[in-house]
């Protein structure tokens, strides 16, 4: 009778997003898993390869719930922070790049 397939639980999925956000690596990951790497990358890739990103959203998903509601000052100064690096970080990339000067290399007349 075969095994049956390797399905990850939700709270697998879950610990292997929380722990590649916090910069583990697969060596670890696969060990508290208690399973291979080969595993690990079969059935969590997705995972490893977005999961920084997906925590990421999540924090800051709830950063704005709370910035959005009454009485959170903190949440509300770190939210329009963030408004402020994004709003400088778009016009930056909107602005054309100087041109540099031309300059003569040696032996180049």
């Amino acid at each position: 009778m075969a095994r049956p397939a390797y399905r990850p639980s939700l709270e697998e999925i879950r610990k292997v997003e929380v722990l590649v956000a916090a910069g583990w690596g697969e060596r670890d990951i696969a060990e508290v898993l208690e399973m291979a790497r080969e595993t690990l990358r079969k059935h969590f890739g997705r995972q490893l390869q977005q999961g920084s990103l997906k925590c990421r959203a999540q924090v800051l998903q709830s950063l704005h719930a709370s910035a959005t509601s009454y009485g959170n000052i903190s949440a509300k100064k770190m939210w329009l922070d963030l408004m402020a690096a994004a709003a400088s970080r778009s016009s930056e990339a909107e602005q054309e790049p100087a041109l540099e000067p031309l300059r003569l290399v040696a032996g180049d007349r």
